[in-house]
């Protein structure tokens, strides 16, 4: 099908990824992307981490290492990075 006039195509980075997810007290920690296929253990995936107030209202979600890319080991997501 060809594209209608002003569209443009684009890549969604969210398209066929694999997720994992880590709960503490019921909140989502730690958000984990990688392509299908990949090891826990394997330095291709992206990681976010979450913050919440006392509330338990998001108030920030932040990179691992600052950076949104796939090159980290969602197995050392809790030891080995820093999240800004």
């Amino acid at each position: 099908m060809g594209k209608l006039r002003n569209e443009q195509e684009s890549y969604a980075r969210e398209m066929g990824l694999t997720q994992r997810i880590e709960y503490t007290g019921g909140n989502a920690i730690y958000i984990g992307k990688a392509f299908p296929g990949t090891l826990t253990s394997e330095a291709k995936w992206q990681i976010c981490k979450l913050t919440y107030d006392g509330d338990g209202n998001m108030t920030a979600l932040n990179w691992c290492q600052g950076l949104d890319s796939f090159e980290f080991v969602w197995d050392d997501r809790a030891t080995a990075y820093n999240y800004s």
